[in-house]
C-alpha cells in the first residue's frame, strides 16, 4: 500500500501496529538506483566492482519546457506541471548519474522510454499505446540485457530483520 501511495493521488498508508505513516518512495527517491547501490555496499558488503544496476523507469517525458521558465519566478514555475516534473526528473537523472560515476557507465543501464505527456498521464494513461511502446523498447534493449544481466543468479534472500531473520546476522 505504501509504495503506491502517491500523495497527490492517494492517501498515506498507516501501518496497523504502530501507526507509522508511509507515502510513495518516489517522494524522496523517485529513482532508487543510488539507494540500491548504497545498500549493496553498506548492508551486504559488496564491492563497487561487483554491482550491476538495471534501472527501470515508468517513461521519460518528452514535454518541452516554455522558455519563460528561464527567467525564474514563482508564478511561472507553479503553473502547470513544471515544478513536480522538473524535481522528479532532476532527482532521477541525478541519482542515476551518481550510480554511473560509482560503478561505471558499462555497469549501469536505465530503461525508461520517452513518451509524450498525453500518453503517460498517471490518472489517464493509454494502456495499449504504453504496452506497444514498452514492447518496442524491450526488444531494442534485449541484447544488452542478455549480455550484462541474464546470466546473473542472485544469492538466496536472507532477511536482516523480522521473524524470519537469522539470529546473529
Amino acid at each position: 500500500m505504501a509504495t503506491s501511495a502517491a500523495p497527490t493521488y492517494f492517501p498515506a498508508f498507516r501501518l496497523p501496529v504502530d501507526e507509522v505513516r508511509l507515502v510513495d518512495g518516489g517522494v524522496w527517491a523517485n529513482n532508487p538506483a543510488m539507494v540500491g547501490v548504497t545498500e549493496a555496499v553498506s548492508m551486504f558488503g559488496r564491492g563497487l566492482g561487483e554491482i550491476r544496476v538495471l534501472s527501470l523507469g515508468t517513461t521519460t517525458s518528452t514535454r518541452a519546457r516554455p522558455s519563460k521558465l528561464d527567467n525564474g519566478g514563482l508564478l511561472h514555475w507553479v503553473r502547470g506541471p513544471n515544478v513536480v516534473d522538473v524535481l522528479m526528473a532532476g532527482q532521477s537523472a541525478g541519482a542515476f548519474a551518481q550510480v554511473q560515476h560509482l560503478i561505471g557507465s558499462d555497469n549501469a543501464y536505465r530503461l525508461s522510454p520517452p513518451a509524450p505527456p498525453e500518453l503517460a498521464r498517471l490518472d489517464r494513461c493509454d494502456a495499449r499505446e504504453l504496452i506497444g511502446k514498452a514492447a518496442h523498447h524491450s526488444r531494442v534493449f534485449a541484447p544488452r540485457f542478455e549480455s550484462v544481466f541474464a546470466a546473473h543468479a542472485a544469492t538466496p534472500y536472507k532477511p536482516l530483520h523480522g521473524p524470519n531473520a537469522k539470529a546473529g546476522s
